[in-house]
């Protein structure tokens, strides 16, 4: 089973997670870099081409945008301090 899981998206946490272990179904992480969003290469929403589909997931609108990139640099300042 693929679906997305990352820091950002833990929702398959819940049910599906448990169910591929207790099924012995392989489950492979989508996304986990957030679909580049935990990167910080995407800081506003013009980053992203005008066709680009992630344009209409909300954590990609400019206003949500603005708010979540408080989380990358958090992310980013963990991962200095690990030298990761």
């Amino acid at each position: 089973l693929q679906s997305e899981y990352s820091l950002w998206t833990r929702d398959v946490e819940a049910t599906i997670l448990p169910t591929c272990r207790e099924l012995n179904i392989a489950f492979v992480a989508y996304a986990p870099l957030g679909r580049g969003f935990l990167t910080g290469a995407i800081q506003k929403a013009n980053d992203l081409s005008p066709n680009d589909w992630r344009h209409t997931f909300p954590r990609f609108q400019e206003e949500i945008l603005d708010k979540n990139r408080s989380i990358v640099d958090t992310i980013s300042a963990i991962a200095a301090q690990h030298k990761a």
